[in-house]
């Protein structure tokens, strides 16, 4: 039987469901956009050509201080990218297709911006903060903050589901908890269980739970030799 051929990507759309992730690539596979946490930098590199990968820029995350970035995202337009900055901002940063990208937006946060998420059309930037336990909804087009979705305790990684339409409003977020929550006895390895949280994306937006059961035992081998 004849493999069945993937539809074509729709233009303007990720091609892919979007993540907090310290490494992004363009839609186009020829940029990818990597945050360097220690020196408070982000680096563009030029992948276009299989062999001949290059730095292409190498900025700074944030224009007012607010340092340590966590994540990056890259519009599906290729030429702009979005930060979380630990120190408390998100930067959009333009032109990372060229060889002098600039930040050309920041909002400052309290607390701790860790992880960041798009929309599969990149119209709405979804953002984690752990230390003050909400997630933060932006508009990309004029780069405000729309909502503020509070989840408690302390949110981290983000995704973003993707159904490769043009309709952002059907779509889900999945934000995971940093720390187990307690169940039962401290210092038992069922203490404490994990737990996912979802929204959809189309405001206002009902937060809900899925429950992670702890495991019995993380280890099964003799730890004593």
């Amino acid at each position: 039987a004849c493999e069945a051929k993937p539809p074509d990507p729709v233009p303007d759309v990720l091609p892919r469901p979007s993540r907090s992730t310290a490494v992004d690539i363009s839609p186009d596979d020829k940029t990818v956009a990597m945050v360097n946490s220690d020196d408070d930098s982000v680096s563009f590199f030029d992948v276009s050509v299989q062999g001949t990968e290059s730095l292409r820029a190498k900025i700074g995350s944030s224009g007012n201080g607010a340092a340590e970035p966590m994540a990056v995202v890259i519009h599906p337009n290729g030429e702009d990218a979005y930060v979380a900055n630990r120190g408390g901002s998100v930067a959009a940063i333009s032109g990372i297709d060229g060889a002098t990208p600039e930040i050309s937006a920041e909002l400052d946060f309290d607390g701790e911006p860790v992880g960041l998420a798009l929309s599969p059309t990149g119209g709405t930037l979804y953002v984690t903060n752990w230390v003050s336990g909400a997630v933060y909804v932006i508009d990309t087009d004029t780069f405000t903050l729309t909502q503020t979705v509070d989840v408690g305790l302390n949110p981290y990684a983000i995704a973003v589901t993707n159904d490769g339409d043009v309709d952002d409003t059907d779509e889900r977020l999945f934000v995971t908890e940093f720390y187990g929550r307690p169940e039962g006895k401290e210092a038992l390895d069922t203490g404490r269980k994990g737990i996912v949280y979802t929204m959809p994306t189309v405001a206002p937006a009902t937060v809900t739970e899925i429950p992670l059961a702890p495991l019995e035992s993380c280890f099964t081998g003799d730890l004593g030799g």
